[in-house]
């Protein structure tokens, strides 16, 4: 019986439990589905960090001037857009091209809550910035 994960694999022989990441097993064997899923993996994992990454830069655009600091104010204003337009896109493409990589496995693997959880993650980095720009704000 086979259980598997995002980044490994955990099967159970007798009464040792027996851990080998895709990477591995792709290595060791010629199946494509095994090699499929180590392929599927990096690419969300670059999407997904790349997202994070921008993530953090975005909010420290927001929070450094409320605490007076103006090292991001050097950014140019194209610059400010792609870091906030890219925060959204980048969780959105990993986890999209994670589905569009994943094989289709005997055992059944589903979506699971972690794909959704970056989707949900993606609209919302998507929806800040769209909201900040097609919503008018009020200067009181």
């Amino acid at each position: 019986e086979a259980n598997y994960g995002l980044s490994e694999a955990e099967t159970e022989f007798g009464g040792a439990t027996v851990t080998l990441e895709y990477s591995e097993m792709c290595d060791e064997t010629d199946e494509d589905e095994i090699c499929s899923l180590n392929t599927a993996g990096t690419i969300g994992t670059f999407g997904l960090w790349i997202g994070i990454l921008l993530a953090a830069a975005f909010a420290a655009m927001l929070i450094l001037p409320m605490a007076g600091i103006d090292a991001m104010d050097n950014i140019p204003d194209v610059g400010k857009m792609v870091i906030q337009w890219g925060t959204g896109a980048m969780m959105l493409i990993g986890a999209i091209g994670w589905l569009i990589m994943k094989p289709e496995l005997e055992d059944g693997m589903g979506l699971g809550l972690s794909f959704w959880l970056a989707m949900i993650a993606g609209l919302l980095a998507l929806g800040t910035p769209a909201m900040d720009m097609f919503v008018a704000a009020d200067d009181e």
